[in-house]
């Protein structure tokens, strides 16, 4: 396999941006980070200030904005950043790579949700971004985020998903493998197919090339960067949080640490 540009998450989520909140529009993000929050609650957080590493288009942090945090986001994506900014004006959202990460304010709960260290695509990666989170974390703050399991690749990230409607049709196709290895690497298309003037469709197509990360390379990564790994929680379709984590029945790991 030919090695993955170091830009092909800004490059895949700028062309992502326009259907996105389509394509994950089943999400209950209500629901998900509520329950995120209760676990990092029953954890020890106690103040409000929340960034959102990777925040997309905000659907990870606009229900925290209800519920009185204030806000930073941050992604890769300008498209991503631009539609964050409209639809959450009481959110400072930037522009940042998560691997590069600067001083942002120091926060009592950092987060990074919806697969993005799946886009980070070696240990180095991991190691720089947690580096830069450990940076903005307030001392005994804490720290969320989502992967996917070994189950999610080699079922989801191997199939062909349609989600057909009258405007668009959505297409996930999955080139993973049935039987991939851990730390293995899967590439995903993602594609909106619309209708044109003309009688043709017009196709957007998104590469997602993502790697699956076992939860416990994770934990070391974060002792690494000077955090202490709390807790390791499998989540199912459903969004409910359980444990242990079964690798081949949940959809994703969440991992809590505690700077």
């Amino acid at each position: 396999m030919s090695a993955v540009a170091q830009d092909h998450a800004r490059r895949t989520y700028d062309a992502f941006a326009g259907f996105y909140d389509d394509f994950t529009s089943h999400h209950d993000d209500e629901l998900w980070t509520g329950a995120l929050e209760a676990k990092a609650k029953l954890h020890g957080l106690r103040g409000t200030r929340l960034l959102d590493v990777g925040c997309g288009t905000g659907r990870s942090f606009i229900p925290m904005l209800a519920r009185g945090y204030s806000v930073v986001g941050c992604d890769i994506s300008e498209g991503m950043v631009e539609r964050a900014r409209t639809k959450a004006p009481g959110a400072r959202v930037v522009v940042r790579d998560m691997r590069r990460l600067d001083a942002l304010g120091e926060f009592d709960l950092i987060w990074a949700l919806g697969d993005a260290f799946n886009y980070l695509q070696d240990a180095g990666e991991v190691d720089a971004t947690l580096a830069g989170i450990r940076a903005n974390l307030a001392r005994g703050g804490l720290f969320v985020c989502d992967v996917n399991t070994l189950g999610t690749f080699r079922t989801v990230y191997s199939s062909l998903l349609v989600k057909p409607a009258a405007e668009q049709v959505l297409v996930l196709d999955g080139m993973g493998r049935p039987d991939l290895e851990p730390g293995q690497q899967a590439r995903v298309l993602i594609d909106r197919l619309a209708p044109a003037d003309d009688g043709w469709w017009l196709r957007t197509r998104t590469v997602h090339h993502h790697r699956h990360h076992p939860p416990g390379q994770i934990d070391d990564a974060i002792r690494s960067a000077g955090m202490e790994p709390l807790e390791t929680y499998g989540s199912l379709l459903s969004g409910d949080l359980e444990q242990p984590l079964d690798e081949h029945r949940h959809v994703k790991a969440v991992v809590i640490a505690r700077g």
